[in-house]
């Protein structure tokens, strides 16, 4: 059963002022707990310090919570139990956050944060500050999907003075794990980096204009796209580092027309990228070097180092 909480949000200061509705729950942003009303007792009655969610519920952005983190900050007070699962569902729009969206919450590998699915350009989140825009950090993330995430800066109202932002999309470290729908980022540092032993699953995804690579999995990290994949116009399109792994074996994936290689894939990592297309790339469309290794059977690409089925670049191989 699918249910919408009507709640309120006070300062633990303000909470003996406001006396709740029988059933509407008041959340104390500071203390951070959560009191039920019962229609005459000033400031609720206190459930717990830890409240559960048993049954699968939504939050809608921004019709019950101004964005995100807000709708996660009220999130922060329950505990998710009996495999329920908690929708932060987001309307369309575009919503400028000036500090990261942050997964921490203990039983996040039972939430969904959702936009629009169809369409992710209508559903835009871009932060012009932060050194992520969103990042998860041992941490599982049980679906996100349907955003279009920008990094780009501001000038005018975010100067950077001359210091340089490495701005992430996406940022899945220390052991964490995402699952992802379909995802856009542009105008980063990098669009998606999954590193330190974590790992994506991604059925669609979008880079460009980002400034290192559209995605990065590096230390000892997994990425796979199972579905369509477009990334262009980056300075790396896919890049696997330290013992990492990319798979992205989809006639539907596309690396083209980036500044600088299509593929890049050292230090004893491996990608696969059979029946793809990487073409047009500046520097290489197809790059291994130190043991890494490049699997591209069916492959459809003008330039490689070292050539085909051949080591070079101090052990890279490419295979096709």
């Amino acid at each position: 059963m699918l249910a919408t909480i009507k709640n309120r949000r006070e300062l633990e200061a303000n909470r003996l002022n406001v006396t709740p509705d029988v059933a509407e729950l008041l959340f104390t942003t500071d203390d951070k707990k959560l009191y039920v009303g019962d229609g005459t007792t000033a400031g609720g009655i206190l459930i717990s310090d830890n409240a559960f969610i048993t049954e699968d519920m939504t939050l809608n952005v921004p019709a019950e919570y101004a964005d995100i983190n807000e709708a996660l900050d009220f999130l922060s007070a329950f505990r998710i139990k009996d495999n329920a699962i908690v929708t932060i569902q987001v309307a369309d729009g575009t919503y400028t956050y000036t500090e990261e969206i942050v997964i921490n919450h203990p039983d996040s590998a039972n939430l969904k944060i959702i936009g629009n699915e169809t369409n992710p350009t209508a559903c835009t989140i871009w932060n012009p500050v932060s050194n992520n825009v969103i990042s998860i950090n041992k941490r599982e993330l049980g679906y996100i999907s349907g955003f279009k995430i920008l990094g780009h800066n501001d000038e005018v109202n975010y100067p950077l003075n001359g210091q340089t932002v490495y701005r992430r999309g996406l940022m899945v470290s220390n052991n964490s794990g995402v699952v992802a729908g379909k995802l856009e980022a542009h105008n980063c540092f990098r669009g998606i980096e999954v590193s330190n032993i974590s790992q994506l699953t991604i059925n669609s995804y979008t880079a460009s204009y980002n400034s290192e690579s559209g995605l990065l999995t590096d230390m000892g990290s997994l990425s796979q796209i199972s579905g369509s994949c477009s990334i262009t116009s980056n300075s790396i399109g896919l890049f696997a580092n330290g013992n990492s792994v990319i798979i992205a074996n989809k006639s539907s994936m596309i690396t083209q027309s980036n500044t600088t290689y299509g593929v890049y894939c050292i230090n004893q990592s491996e990608v696969f990228i059979d029946h793809a297309t990487a073409t047009g790339n500046t520097t290489k469309d197809l790059y291994a070097a130190n043991s890494g290794f490049i699997e591209a059977v069916g492959t459809t690409y003008s330039t490689l180092s070292p050539a085909i089925n051949t080591q070079g670049n101090h052990l890279g191989y490419i295979r096709n």
